[in-house]
């Protein structure tokens, strides 16, 4: 596409539509945060286990605020009220080298997903994409895509930073965004 267009579509959704952008970089993340991540080597093992659904967010805002698990890997699948209370996560490593993540509420498996994952021999992070999105939005047709970065860090607690974007019509107005957020959870013995 040409850049031109590209400008021109962006200008035009700027002014008549909505546009969302929120990006938090790594330097913007508490301090207890960072230095849990500086401790992720290239050779640090894959995250794998069961881990807490009830974590911690951060989004960029001055304060951090709680995080489901379950949304992370099953987006838009579990509602936040009157649905399914999920209790932990599973995360294990296929032999295929795939990521399998099971929701799990009471001892039983609600759900389960295989996805596609590699670690970043440089970094140490597991880099996970193509994670489906679950439509949710009544009042108009988007295309959501999603994405992650996960990494067992030094304090015990999978850290993950999310990236998610989305395109379409709500209430016949175009609409537009994307946004990167982290999150933490407890690894559950």
């Amino acid at each position: 596409m040409k850049p031109a267009l590209v400008a021109a579509c962006l200008a035009t959704l700027a002014t008549t539509g909505c546009l969302v952008v929120s990006h938090v970089d790594d330097e913007r993340l508490p301090a207890q945060w960072r230095e849990a991540l500086e401790g992720i080597q290239a050779d640090a093992g894959f995250p794998a286990g069961r881990y807490a659904n009830q974590g911690t967010g951060f989004a960029g805002e001055d304060t951090q605020s709680p995080a489901r698990l379950v949304d992370v890997f099953f987006p838009g699948a579990f509602r936040r009220r009157g649905g399914t209370a999920v209790d932990e996560v599973a995360l294990e490593w296929t032999s295929g080298g795939k990521l399998r993540a099971r929701a799990i509420s009471g001892g039983a498996t609600r759900a389960e997903v295989l996805l596609t994952a590699a670690k970043d021999g440089k970094t140490g992070w597991v880099e996970v994409k193509g994670i489906e999105v679950k439509p949710t939005n009544k009042f108009g047709r988007l295309v959501e895509a999603q994405s992650a970065r996960l990494a067992p860090a030094r304090d015990g607690q999978l850290y993950v930073k999310l990236h998610a974007s989305a395109a379409g019509i709500v209430l016949f107005l175009p609409a537009a965004g994307s946004r990167t957020a982290w999150g933490r959870w407890e690894k559950l013995p």
